[in-house]
């Protein structure tokens, strides 16, 4: 009987305690926070789930670092006080460019583009086929090799491009080729050119050119290959021809492939570019008996100048060519001005009907004689010193030669072209055959390019003053130059 009594009392005592917990729980539950209180939020403030009952409890708004959806017309999130919370935290509207881009609106990728990007519209049967990208930069051409397609191919309306706020596709019409105006020998001489000569102007484009509406456009040209493999894929190749040279991004989701274009001097702190001279149908100039070329030595000493500059990963060179190939003067000279280039190192071999005539020379632009910090003419003394102190053959000096000579007139970076030797000369051309002579030329130039940038870090990147002021400089004599 005891026993049975001590239990009643037990549960009797449980059941009320239980009953207390309930109701002060209830009570809690009841209570409303303080006016100002640190856990008031305004109403509409996000939740999360708590617990297991469904309810939730207010908690301050967390806006991801990463948005993966992009809504139209997001509404702010609001702070505890009552405000929006800085701009960066909000979720972006998508410029009106984007509206015609497939799957913009939801994808994470935007976060990663630059305000110029092209876009390739995925089609059906690309679920596993494979972007490859080949940068040919002196050509302005980016080659896009997709493979493994079930399906058709990427047409060009398919090709789109983000430019200045604008959407575009297709490709754009070819502008109408104008007149260019010739030099006259009105006013007074200037600086760079003949005596007596003005620069010629600029043609501009009209607005009634069909091209007009396009002139921002990234792309120029496209074209298209497209072949049929074993296992019945298609591997198709673009050939995209630039509005100038760009370093490149790719990215990918469902619905597109993305080309993110930037400007080079905005990944690479320091660039060069280095130019072998002539190449392909232009042989340049020769020894005796056409036994060796011009265009072949340049190429010798650039490729064994290759070899040492690799050994400086930071410095992003830039060669003009690596083969037997001959892009245009302009294209050489556009690549440089395109990269906003450190320096431009073009390198030559001399020739010239007077036999006896032989020795080492740089050629500069006096354009940039009145540039304060770094320029060409200090660029070329500095090539010449190497050259001197290495090679060792007679030293001819340094040579203006804008008035004439394409890549120096048009280099709006330090530009300095080597005449390594004189191919018309017999003794020159002994010592210039040589592999360990080339090698040495190599040496010197490598040198040259670093002592060029320890200075350039001193002194700071050249800039024209607003009246350039000319130095008569250089030797009379011809040499090769292009």
């Amino acid at each position: 009987m005891r026993e049975e009594r001590l239990i009643k009392q037990i549960m009797t005592c449980s059941i009320l305690l239980l009953c207390a917990v309930t109701a002060f729980s209830g009570y809690v539950k009841g209570v409303t926070p303080a006016e100002g209180s640190e856990n008031t939020l305004p109403e509409g403030a996000g939740g999360t789930p708590s617990g297991e009952s469904g309810e939730s409890v207010a908690t301050p708004a967390v806006v991801p670092t990463t948005v993966a959806s992009f809504p139209i017309t997001p509404e702010p999130i609001m702070s505890p006080t009552g405000l929006p919370e800085p701009s960066e935290q909000l979720v972006r509207v998508l410029p009106e460019a984007w509206s015609d881009i497939r799957g913009a609106e939801t994808t994470a990728v935007y976060d990663y583009l630059t305000d110029k990007t092209i876009v390739l519209e995925k089609r059906e049967g690309y679920e596993n086929a494979v972007l490859t990208l080949e940068e040919l930069p002196v050509l302005r051409q980016l080659r896009v090799t997709v493979s493994g397609v079930m399906g058709e191919p990427i047409r060009e309306e398919n090709v789109k491009r983000i430019a200045q706020d604008t959407c575009y596709s297709g490709t754009p019409p070819t502008p109408t080729p104008t007149a260019t105006p010739v030099p006259t020998k009105a006013g007074e001489p200037t600086q760079g050119l003949k005596p007596g000569m003005q620069p010629t102007p600029t043609p501009t484009l009209s607005p009634e050119d069909p091209f007009y509406p396009w002139r921002n456009d990234l792309i120029r040209v496209i074209s298209s290959e497209e072949e049929i493999m074993d296992d019945g894929a298609l591997t198709q190749t673009l050939l995209l021809t630039l509005d100038r040279t760009y370093v490149y991004r790719v990215y990918e989701d469902e619905w597109n492939y993305y080309i993110s274009l930037v400007r080079p001097k905005d990944v690479y702190s320091k660039i060069i570019v280095v130019d072998a001279g002539h190449g392909g149908n232009d042989a340049g100039t020769s020894s005796a008996g056409s036994v060796f070329l011009e265009k072949t030595v340049n190429l010798n000493i650039v490729l064994y100048l290759k070899e040492l500059l690799d050994a400086h990963p930071d410095i992003c060179v830039y060669y003009t060519r690596l083969n037997d190939t001959k892009p245009s003067l302009k294209q050489r000279v556009n690549l440089a001005n395109d990269l906003e280039a450190d320096f431009f190192l073009s390198v030559h071999c001399n020739a010239n009907v007077a036999k006896s005539l032989h020795g080492t020379e740089v050629l500069y632009s006096s354009l940039q004689n009145g540039w304060t910090g770094m320029n060409s003419r200090r660029f070329a003394l500095i090539c010449l010193a190497e050259m001197n102190e290495q090679v060792g053959l007679f030293d001819r000096g340094i040579v203006a030669r804008d008035h004439n000579v394409t890549i120096i007139r048009d280099a709006k970076m330090p530009v300095a072209l080597v005449e390594t030797a004189f191919m018309s000369n017999v003794s020159d051309m002994e010592i210039l055959a040589q592999e360990q002579t080339q090698r040495n030329i190599a040496g010197a130039l490598c040198s040259a390019v670093l002592k060029a940038y320890e200075e350039l870090e001193e002194i700071g990147a050249g800039e024209p003053m607003p009246e350039e002021q000319g130095m008569p400089s250089g030797n009379p004599e011809a040499s090769s130059g292009e």
